[in-house]
């Protein structure tokens, strides 16, 4: 909760169903986004778990404790436990994080943020996959391809063939946002849009980030096929772009999609020039919602 108090989800949700809009123990307001997408408390979870696997018998089954892995006792890549239900990396945990930056730090990672190597993290360095990029801080999902809050803005974004709408011109690039899918029960890899797009969450996030004129870390996976740009093989960092425009248009597939256009800030290309690159590849650039 906003006002500190922690509550039991289940609880939470019932309290909000029967009419409840304040804390219960304090009054305070409970945000409309908190009622419908209630934040877990991940600390107060592993000290939960840690504590019910200290009071498990001796002779239970011991594959049912949960242990919490500071980020010092992290191995330095990527692991799976005895709980992982798939082989290889599909359930592996992520490995030490190097570089001492915030969650929502934003531009480049400097040899100041980078303990371990003091040269920060450069342009063209690239790792295994999107768990090695994790440790270095480039881009912190491992699977979702914008990182970002939709109250501060988007700290990077990953290309990885998402969607059909993604242009990749080098400089600059056309990047469609996340949702429009049926992700539910075994869809979690569904490709095929099934309604609009909006201007929320990470969406929103990338358009905060175009307003405020923060800068976009980019990364480019070998999984982007299509484009000329991506690496061979593994991850790539690129360095730092910039938005210029937010829009919502009509996709491929028939619905709206976000579209993002996104320039290399070290090109310092006038906004004229940049509206004519991109209006000469057939797209209006515009603040469209």
């Amino acid at each position: 909760m906003p006002c500190g108090h922690n509550f039991c989800l289940k609880c939470f949700e019932k309290w909000i169903k029967q009419g409840g809009h304040s804390c219960a123990k304090c009054r305070a307001s409970i945000p409309p986004k908190m009622k419908c997408q209630p934040r877990i408390n991940l600390a107060l979870v592993a000290a939960v778990r840690m504590a019910r696997s200290k009071s498990t018998p001796s002779g239970a089954d011991p594959s049912k404790a949960y242990n919490f892995v500071h980020n010092q006792n992290r191995p330095d890549k990527a692991y799976t436990t005895e709980r992982a239900k798939k082989a290889g990396k599909a359930n592996a945990a992520s490995g030490k994080i190097f570089v001492t930056i915030a969650p929502d730090h934003f531009g480049p990672i400097l040899a100041e943020n980078d303990p371990v190597r003091n040269q920060g993290v450069l342009v063209g360095e690239s790792w295994e996959d999107r768990l090695e990029c994790r440790q270095w801080g480039a881009h912190l999902p491992h699977v979702a391809g914008i990182a970002g809050q939709s109250e501060y803005g988007s700290q990077s974004v990953a290309l990885s063939g998402g969607y059909e709408d993604d242009e990749d011109h080098g400089e600059w690039f056309l990047y469609t946002g996340s949702g429009g899918r049926d992700l539910s029960g075994n869809k979690r890899t569904n490709k095929e849009q099934s309604f609009d797009q909006k201007f929320e969450k990470l969406n929103e996030a990338l358009r905060i980030s175009c307003k405020k004129g923060y800068p976009v870390r980019v990364v480019r996976s070998h999984k982007e096929k299509r484009s000329s740009y991506a690496p061979e093989s593994g991850v790539r960092y690129d360095g730092i772009y910039r938005i210029e425009r937010c829009w919502r248009k009509a996709g491929t597939q028939g619905f709206k999609v976000c579209d993002t256009c996104l320039f290399d800030a070290t090109m310092n290309l006038p906004h004229g020039l940049v509206k004519h690159m991109v209006t000469a590849q057939g797209h209006c650039l515009s603040y469209r919602s």
